[in-house]
């Protein structure tokens, strides 16, 4: 019979144990402080003295997601965040501002900061918030632009043999073409950052103004009053005063003098004596449609200008270099 009592007492024991122990039973917590997380085991279920533990101290105006005052229980999730000063550059605007927020994302999406994945955005989303942080938030933007622009037209000259050389004329009206260019633009916070041409699609083409100039020398006819003896065709090529065309260079005792002594210049010559004598008075037509030389006199001579061969003095050394030889007709004039 004792023995019944001792097990009926013992029963009763260790269900006033298990009562009493059931409150401080191991609690397994998580706690996460500024976005970095600790899991703890615990007899304790008072908030405060978790924290006294873990020697977490809260802050005024820190964040705790439960009441200090609230009992825990295993599982439970404690999470704690700390108050930050930020500053986000929206554009013009500028916000200064705090933050509870752990990530970039999180704080421009507390602060209602429109956004898309075009924007830049510095630091990136991801980027852990920290204190004094500046985000900086551009808005970007593209947009297709339409232009239409006009295309220069070109003055052509021809040359007609049935005109004298004073005359010209304009027998083609020249007109402006246009062209459609379809461009794409960049705009960072409503400012053209960038462009590019897309594609060009001409819409008009240009109508060349065509002008007319005579080529007929005066001196083969009688209004004019100028007589020549007689006329002949001739191989022409062209010469300055470089070092390639005479062999003197500046300096020299006779750099820039011809052979008859009178000073190289437009208009003056080389010829071949013995074909036509130093002094003639020429009249050189060109044959190939571009504009004659005109009025000359034979006051030079060359190594490589004999029979019939003619060189006509430029200023021009670019031209000269691009001259070549051409067939022109020299009228030896009274």
């Amino acid at each position: 019979m004792l023995k019944k009592y001792i097990s009926i007492l013992i029963l009763i024991l260790i269900s006033i144990l298990t009562l009493y122990i059931g409150d401080y039973l191991i609690n397994d917590v998580k706690i996460i402080v500024n976005g970095s997380s600790t899991c703890i085991s615990t007899f304790s279920n008072e908030i405060e003295d978790i924290l006294k533990d873990n020697k977490i101290e809260l802050k005024d105006n820190d964040y705790i997601n439960l009441n200090k005052s609230q009992k825990i229980s295993d599982g439970t999730i404690l999470v704690i965040k700390s108050l930050v000063p930020i500053k986000i550059l929206k554009g013009e605007q500028t916000i200064n501002s705090f933050s509870y927020e752990n990530t970039v994302k999180e704080a421009l999406d507390e602060h209602g900061i429109n956004y898309d994945e075009d924007d830049i955005i510095s630091p990136e989303l991801d980027s852990k918030i920290l204190a004094n942080m500046t985000i900086k938030v551009d808005k970007v933007e593209e947009k297709t632009v339409i232009e239409y622009n006009k295309i220069p037209y070109q003055s052509i000259i021809k040359y007609n043999k049935n005109f004298y050389i004073d005359t010209k004329k304009e027998v083609q009206k020249g007109e402006e073409g246009i062209v459609e260019v379809q461009k794409n633009q960049k705009f960072i916070n409503g400012k053209l950052d960038s462009e590019f041409i897309i594609r060009e699609i001409t819409k008009k083409e240009p109508i060349n103004q065509i002008i007319e100039k005579g080529s007929k020398p005066k001196v083969i006819t009688s209004r004019s009053g100028v007589r020549f003896e007689k006329s002949m065709i001739m191989k022409a090529s062209a010469y300055d005063l470089s070092y390639e065309s005479t062999g003197k260079k500046p300096g020299d005792k006779y750099y820039g003098i011809t052979a008859s002594g009178v000073k190289a210049k437009k208009g003056i010559v080389a010829v071949d004596p013995k074909v036509i004598p130093l002094g003639t008075r020429l009249y050189i037509e060109s044959l190939d449609g571009s504009e004659n030389y005109g009025f000359a006199v034979a006051g030079d001579t060359g190594g490589a200008i004999k029979g019939n061969r003619i060189d006509l003095f430029y200023n021009d050394h670019e031209f000269v270099k691009k001259y070549g030889i051409k067939k022109v007709k020299v009228y030896i004039l009274k």
